[in-house]
This record gives structure tokens, C-alpha cells and sequence, in this order.
């Protein structure tokens, strides 16, 4: 495995270990059962990395299906029945505010 592979592999094992601090962290102050979960990707896969777009054509920063579409997971612990795949579009929004 190269270097960058590691470092990719790396990462996502990363971001799931932090997501489990979080989810362990809520359930600690009893905030679990009132808390939504969202997470997705920004964009596509970038070019020649591990990470793939699938059937879909090209990759981050192009508009194309593989550049937009990204996997994402949602928690609701007790609200949402979990096992469930949905193929709906659906939009993310960044909101950042300067004062």
C-alpha cells in the first residue's frame, strides 16, 4: 500500500473514530436520544485517489453525477428505522457567517 493510500485509509478510520467519540459523548450526557446525526461527503472523489464515483461519471469539482453525488448517513435514534437505502437528490447547505 502506498504512502498516499495510507493516508487516505488513514483518514476515513479517523473520521469514524470520531464520529464514535461524538455518538459516546451524547450518550453520556443523555442527549443521544435527542440528537440527528447528518453526515456526507463535499463532493466527489478527487482524481487518481482510492475513493470512487461508481457508475457515475467524472469526479470532484466537475458537475457531472460522480462530481455532486455523495454517499451520506442520518441517525435519529428511535425516529428513523435504520438499515433503509434512499436514491433521492437531495442539497446540503454551508452557512458561514463573519461578524
Amino acid at each position: 500500500m502506498s504512502l498516499f493510500e495510507q493516508n487516505y485509509f488513514g483518514s476515513i478510520s479517523a473520521m469514524d473514530e470520531q464520529m464514535g467519540r461524538l455518538w459516546s459523548y451524547l450518550k453520556s450526557i443523555g442527549e443521544a436520544d435527542n440528537t440527528i446525526i447528518f453526515y456526507c461527503s463535499d463532493n466527489g472523489p478527487e482524481e487518481k485517489t482510492p475513493g470512487s464515483a461508481g457508475k457515475f461519471r467524472a469526479d470532484k469539482r466537475d458537475l457531472y453525477e460522480g462530481g455532486v453525488r455523495v454517499p451520506a448517513f442520518v441517525v435519529w435514534k428511535d425516529q428513523l428505522k435504520g438499515g433503509r437505502s434512499i436514491d433521492a437528490p437531495m442539497v446540503t447547505l454551508i452557512i458561514f457567517q463573519l461578524f
